[in-house]
């Protein structure tokens, strides 16, 4: 199956990603991000990546996924999160939030 590339979601530092869950669809009024898999190895590296095969996400469209981690324990320790997309074979994240 040919890649196309990649999301890459990154927790800050602070939280703690439950590896053991994967990730999930949070309701239907989303649309579920087109992952070929959630790969456990990942969540237990501190990110989950979902590999694109053949396809691409629209930039119109919403795409929702509910993932499990465990909140920092001291009040004011969450910080923001990166998601980078990554076209396969590149050197540097497309777009980057």
């Amino acid at each position: 199956q040919t890649m196309s590339g990649m999301i890459v979601i990154l927790p800050p530092t602070s939280f703690t990603i439950v590896a053991t869950a994967a990730p999930q669809l949070p309701n239907p009024t989303y649309n579920e991000l087109p992952c070929t898999s959630w790969p456990e190895a990942d969540r237990l590296a501190g990110r989950w990546i979902c590999p694109i095969a053949d396809t691409a996400p629209f930039k119109e469209t919403t795409y929702g996924v509910r993932l499990k981690v465990v909140n920092p324990s001291e009040p004011g320790a969450a910080r923001s999160w990166r998601v980078e997309l990554w076209e396969e074979d590149a050197s540097k994240p497309v777009a980057a939030t």
